[in-house]
């Protein structure tokens, strides 16, 4: 799948400030590895039981 975005400067700051900071942990991770990475984080520290 293919996604584009449009980020501000001071988002791709961000970006690649989260970037440098996962560097021990995912060296030479491109921005999509590092996004995946926050994700998962977010979502597993966020997660509560699913309902049915």
């Amino acid at each position: 799948m293919r996604v584009e975005l449009t980020l501000s400067k001071e988002q791709m700051e961000l970006l690649n400030r989260a970037k440098e900071l996962l560097s021990h942990a995912l060296p030479g991770a491109t921005l999509v590895e590092v996004s995946t990475s926050l994700a998962q984080r977010y979502v597993k520290q966020s997660s509560f039981p699913r309902r049915n």
